[in-house]
C-alpha cells in the first residue's frame, strides 16, 4: 500500500516501523506479510505491541520468522515457543 512503500522509500531516516497504534495486531491475518516487506526491504527494526492474549505457537513462530530480534521489556512473559 502507499504508506509502506513510502516507508519503505524514505527508510534512510528511520529508526523503527511500528506496525500499529491502537488495537490488537494479532488479530490481522497480514501481519506477517506486512512484517516480511519490510524485512525484504532492508526495515528489520519492526515493532508491534501486544497483550499476547491471542498469541499460540503457530502464529509466535510465524512472526519469530519475519524478525530477526524481538524486543520486549524486561519485566514481560517470554511468549515465543
Amino acid at each position: 500500500n502507499k504508506i509502506s512503500d513510502d516507508l519503505i522509500e524514505n527508510k534512510k531516516y528511520l529508526k523503527r516501523v511500528s506496525l500499529y497504534r491502537d488495537g490488537e495486531p494479532l488479530t490481522d491475518k497480514k501481519l506477517s506479510s506486512k512484517i516480511a516487506k519490510f524485512k525484504d526491504q532492508g526495515i528489520d527494526n519492526t515493532s508491534i505491541a501486544t497483550n499476547v492474549s491471542l498469541l499460540n505457537e503457530k502464529k509466535s513462530k510465524e512472526i519469530s520468522r519475519m524478525i530477526p530480534k524481538m524486543s520486549r521489556p524486561k519485566n514481560s512473559a517470554k511468549f515465543l515457543f
